[in-house]
């Protein structure tokens, strides 16, 4: 894997960017894209990840939740976890905390390779950021970009509520994720 240090260390004084040129206007941004795109295929073609993999494929998850994490409170940041099934079906497992707070959404990364976009349009019931969503009463909301479904869950009174969620996943780089 390649080493992380100079993406995180570039990151750290990127600025915030909204869905719309999110890969890019952070040079770090696509970065992580680009690892994460390499990533997923191999995680996509072995039953289990090596420790290192993991990793790096964590490191990827969470620059791309960085400008979410921003703006989903003061200090937040976000804590990423792969969860790795064997044979398939991994996911990321995804907090955006306050430091030393409790949660205040939870995230669910699924890569779903196999996924024909066609039938993710077909659960859709409205339109987020040009792509399919379902939302449950404020407090849940689904998107699938592309290959990727995205679930979150508000945590905190913060981010509770269709908009505050809606604005949650729309920092998000939706369009660029859609294109692995």
């Amino acid at each position: 894997m390649e080493p992380r240090a100079g993406a995180a260390a570039s990151r750290q004084g990127g600025e915030a960017v909204g869905a719309a040129g999110a890969d890019s206007a952070r040079p770090a941004l696509a970065a992580d894209l680009a690892a994460l795109g390499r990533l997923l295929e191999q995680a996509t073609a072995a039953d289990t990840l090596a420790d290192t993999d993991r990793s790096a494929l964590e490191d990827a998850v969470r620059g791309l939740l960085q400008d979410a994490a921003a703006g989903a409170c003061e200090g937040c940041r976000a804590v990423v976890s792969y969860v790795d099934q064997a044979g398939g079906g991994g996911y990321f497992r995804c907090e955006l905390r306050p430091s030393g707070g409790e949660a205040v959404a939870d995230l669910h990364l699924f890569h779903r390779p196999r996924l024909p976009v066609e039938a993710a349009e077909s659960w859709g019931r409205r339109r987020l950021a040009g792509h399919p969503a379902s939302g449950f009463g404020g407090d849940h909301l689904f998107v699938w970009p592309g290959r990727f479904e995205i679930r979150a869950f508000a945590r905190d009174d913060r981010l509770r509520g269709a908009e505050r969620l809606e604005g949650l996943l729309e920092s998000l780089p939706l369009d660029a994720l859609a294109r692995l």
